[in-house]
C-alpha cells in the first residue's frame, strides 16, 4: 500500500525538478509535480506523522508554482540568469523555504521510519542528503540579494557552481525516494 504512496512522490519529485521551457511556458509545470506530492503524501500520512506535515507544504507549493507555468525571463549569456525583481527575489525565496521545509518532513519521515526498523544505512542517507540540500540551498538563499550588486559575469559563474551542486543533491534525494519504496513500503 505504501509502495505506491513512495511511487507517486518519486514522479511527483522528478517532475518538479523537470524545467523544460517552450516559449515561456513551462511543458512539465511544477503545479503537476506538488499536485502528485499531494497524493502520494496522502497516502503515506498513515504511515508517519511527518508525511502529514510535509503535505501542507506541498499544497503550499501548489499555490507559489502557479507563476512558474508561463515566464517570461531575459537570458544572460545563455546561463539561464534571469532579470531578478524584489518582488520576484522574495516570491522565490518564499516559495524555497517551503520547498526546504516540504524536503525536510519528508527526509524527517524516511529517518523515523528507517531508525525504528534498523536501517541504519538508509538513516544516514536520508540525514545526508538532506543536510547537503539545506546547506546548499541556504548558500543560494543568502547570497540571492548579492546579486544586484555583483557583475553579471560573476554572479553567472557562481550560479553554474552552485547549482552544480543543487542538482547533484537534489538527484541524490530524489533517487533516494525511489529505492525506499520496496524497503519502507
Amino acid at each position: 500500500m505504501y509502495q505506491e504512496g513512495y511511487n507517486k512522490l518519486f514522479r511527483g519529485l522528478i517532475i518538479i525538478f523537470i524545467d523544460i521551457r517552450f516559449n515561456n511556458f513551462n511543458i512539465c509545470p511544477d503545479l503537476l509535480g506538488y499536485i502528485i506530492i499531494v497524493s502520494a503524501l496522502g497516502i503515506l500520512e498513515n504511515q508517519h506523522r511527518s508525511y502529514g506535515k510535509a503535505k501542507s507544504f506541498a499544497v503550499a507549493s501548489i499555490l507559489f508554482s502557479i507563476p512558474d507555468i508561463y515566464q517570461a525571463n531575459n537570458i544572460l549569456d545563455g546561463l539561464g540568469v534571469f532579470d531578478y525583481s524584489i518582488r520576484f527575489m522574495i516570491l522565490s525565496t518564499v516559495s524555497v523555504i517551503i520547498r526546504l521545509v516540504l524536503i525536510y518532513y519528508i527526509a524527517e519521515g524516511i529517518v523515523d521510519i528507517a531508525k525504528n526498523r534498523g536501517l541504519n544505512e538508509l538513516v544516514e542517507k536520508a540525514t545526508f542528503r538532506w543536510k547537503g540540500i539545506l546547506i546548499i540551498e541556504a548558500i543560494m538563499l543568502i547570497s540571492t540579494p548579492f546579486y544586484l550588486n555583483i557583475s553579471t559575469d560573476i554572479y553567472a559563474i557562481y550560479l553554474l557552481g552552485t547549482s552544480v551542486i543543487a542538482f547533484i543533491m537534489h538527484i541524490l534525494f530524489i533517487s533516494l525516494t525511489e529505492s525506499i519504496g520496496e524497503v519502507l513500503g
